[in-house]
C-alpha cells in the first residue's frame, strides 16, 4: 500500500490503528483529528516528512511507533500530551521535540542524527538512544522511575549529570562513547545491575569504591592501569567482569565478597604477577577465565588447584614454557586454549574428565603421544604450527574409541582429518 484516504473523519471511535509494514510516503493530516485513538503504529513504511500537527492532535495517543522509516530533519510531537510510548529508531533525524510530553514513558531513538536530547523525564522508564551522535541529554525532572538507559555508541565525553540520581536504574549501557571519566556515585546507585562502559577512553576509578549490588562490569577496551584497592570489596555480587584490552599490570587484594564471580575476562593486558588472581581464585566460583595475551612467563604454585569450578580457560598469547601437570585433574574443565606460547612439552590431558576443545597451536612441542593429550570426550584438538612436532602414524590407531571430529595438524602443511 503507497497512499492513505484522506478522509478519516468517519472512524470516530477507532482506537487502534496499524498501518506497518507498507511503501506508504506520507501520513494524511485528518488522522491526527482522530480523538479515540490510543494506538497508531507505522513502523516500517517510506515515510520522510510529518506536516506540523495541528492543536489537539490525538489527544488519546498513548503509543506511536514511526521506526524504520525515512524520516529526516527535525519532528516536532509537543501537541501528543498523553504520548506514553515512542519509538522513532532507525531514521535520520536530528532533531527531536518531546521535551514537553510529561507522561512519556518508554523512549526509543536508535540510529538516527540527534546530537542532543531534552525530555521532561518524570515518568520515564526506558530510554534507548543508542546509535546516534548525542552530546547531551538534558532532564527537566529528574527519572526517578527510569530502569534502562541505551547511550552507547555516542559522542559522550561526560555521563549526563542526572544519571546518578536516577536510582531505579538497573541497566546503563554508555559503551562506544568518548568517556575520560565516569562518577564515584555511579557506584551507589543502589539498584544498579548492569554497567557498560566498555570501549571508551577510562583511566581510573575513583579511589574508594562505594559498595553496591551490581553482577555484571563491562570495563574492556579502556586505558586502565590499575585498580581502586577496594574494587573486589565493593562489588559482592559481581557475576561477571570484563577488563580486557586494558593497562594492567596487577589486580587489587582480593576477599571473601567475590564468591559469586564466575566470569572473568582479562585478555589484552599486561599481567605478569598472578599472586592476587590465585587468591581472588581461591575466593570464587569461577567458571570462564582469559588470560590471553598478557605476559605470564608461568603459572604460580596452587593455580589450578583453585579453580575446581574452571569450565573454559584461555591462556593463549603468553611467554608460557610449562603447564602444570595438574591442570588434567581439573574435573570440569572443558574447553582450553593455549596457543601462541613456548610449550615444548604437554600434560597428560588423557586424564582429564569433560575436556573438549584442546588448542596448542603455535607453540614449540617438537614431540608427543596422542593417546596421552586425547581425553574420551575431546572434540577438537589443534596442534597447527607446531613446526618440529613428530607424531608417530601408529598414534592413531589406538585413537578409535575417542570421538575426534577434527584434528588439525601441522607438519608441512595442514591435515584435516574428519
Amino acid at each position: 500500500m503507497q497512499t492513505l484516504p484522506h478522509d478519516w473523519s468517519s472512524l470516530v471511535s477507532l482506537t487502534s490503528l496499524t498501518l506497518s509494514n507498507n511503501h506508504l510516503e506520507k501520513i494524511p493530516s485528518s488522522i491526527w483529528n482522530l480523538q479515540c485513538l490510543e494506538i497508531l503504529n507505522l513502523q516500517r513504511n517510506r515515510i520522510s516528512i510529518i506536516d506540523p500537527l495541528p492543536d489537539g492532535a490525538a489527544s488519546r495517543l498513548k503509543e506511536l511507533r514511526l521506526a524504520w522509516n525515512r524520516l529526516i530533519g527535525s519532528l516536532d510531537l509537543s501537541q501528543l500530551m498523553n504520548l506514553a510510548h515512542l519509538d522513532v529508531s532507525h531514521n535520520d533525524l536530528d532533531d527531536l521535540e518531546v521535551s514537553k510530553l510529561q507522561k512519556l514513558e518508554s523512549l526509543f531513538v536508535s540510529q538516527n542524527a540527534l546530537k542532543t536530547l531534552n525530555l521532561e523525564g518524570s515518568r520515564l522508564r526506558t530510554l534507548q538512544a543508542d546509535g546516534n551522535g548525542l552530546e547531551e541529554i538534558t532532564c527537566k525532572q529528574i527519572p526517578l522511575y527510569l530502569e534502562r538507559l541505551d547511550i552507547s555508541h555516542n559522542n559522550f565525553e561526560f555521563l549526563p549529570e542526572w544519571i546518578t540520581e536516577a536510582k531505579s536504574l538497573h541497566t546503563i549501557s554508555a559503551d562506544h562513547n568518548h568517556l575520560s571519566h565516569v562518577p564515584a556515585e555511579i557506584f551507589s546507585c543502589c539498584n544498579l545491575m548492569d554497567l557498560r562502559l566498555n570501549h571508551n577512553f577510562l583511566v581510573k576509578l575513583s579511589d574508594f569504591l562505594t559498595q553496591c549490588h551490581m553482577k555484571s562490569l563491562s570495563l574492556q577496551y579502556n586505558k586502565f592501569e590499575k585498580l581502586p584497592f577496594n574494587f573486589f570489596w565493593a562489588l559482592p555480587c559481581l557475576e561477571m567482569l570484563n577488563l580486557s584490552y586494558n593497562s594492567l599490570k596487577s589486580l587489587p587484594v582480593s576477599c571473601d565478597s567475590v564468591i559469586n564471580l564466575k566470569t572473568l575476562l582479562l585478555s589484552g593486558n599486561q599481567l605478569s604477577d598472578l599472586t592476587n588472581l590465585v587468591n581472588l581464585l581461591k575466593l570464587s566460583r569461577i567458571e570462564c577465565l582469559h588470560l590471553a595475551y598478557n605476559r605470564i612467563k608461568e603459572l604460580p604454585e596452587g593455580f589450578f588447584q583453585a579453580l575446581h569450578f574452571l569450565r573454559t580457560l584461555s591462556l593463549s598469547g603468553n611467554e608460557l614454557e610449562s603447564i602444570p601437570s595438574q591442570i588434567a585433574k581439573a574435573h570440569n574443565l572443558e574447553k582450553l586454549y593455549l596457543h601462541s606460547n613456548q610449550l615444548v612439552s604437554i600434560p597428560k590431558f588423557s586424564e582429564s574428565d569433560n575436556l573438549q576443545v584442546l588448542d596448542l597451536a603455535c607453540n614449540k612441542v617438537h614431540q608427543l603421544e596422542l593417546a596421552s593429550i586425547v581425553a574420551k570426550d575431546l572434540t577438537y584438538l589443534d596442534l597447527s604450527a607446531n613446526f618440529d612436532l613428530k607424531i608417530d602414524p601408529t598414534d592413531f590407531q589406538h585413537l578409535w574409541y575417542v570421538t575426534v571430529k577434527r584434528l588439525t595438524l601441522f607438519v608441512m602443511k595442514r591435515v584435516w582429518l574428519h
